[in-house]
């Protein structure tokens, strides 16, 4: 799957909903990583994408947010800025990692 371009992979994780929370247990480093709704809801989007062989881009994460959350167009650097860092805290967390990475 590509992510902005980047060929990238899930680790192995299991994951729990509470509330509004996403509990995701990273089974490769040992971690446990709380995702609210909003994250949960794009680590939804990209792990869809994944499972059906789909790329993404963050232009298009930002329009399904923009869409489900009705939020108007000029939000739309600090949305992209979000999804961003969102991505980010994701690889810093090995949850995604590019697949050219050494494997543990």
């Amino acid at each position: 799957m590509l992510l902005n371009g980047k060929v990238i992979e899930i680790v192995s994780y299991t994951s729990e909903n509470i509330d509004d929370d996403l509990i995701i247990y990273n089974e490769s480093f040992k971690k446990i990583i709380i995702l609210n709704h909003t994250a949960k809801y794009v680590w939804n989007l990209i792990v869809g994408c994944y499972n059906n062989g789909e790329d993404i881009e963050v232009s298009d994460i930002v329009s399904h947010i923009k869409d489900v959350y009705n939020i108007s167009q000029c939000e739309d650097d600090n949305i992209y800025n979000d999804v961003e860092e969102t991505l980010d805290l994701f690889f810093k967390a090995s949850l995604l990692r590019c697949s050219d990475e050494e494997h543990n």
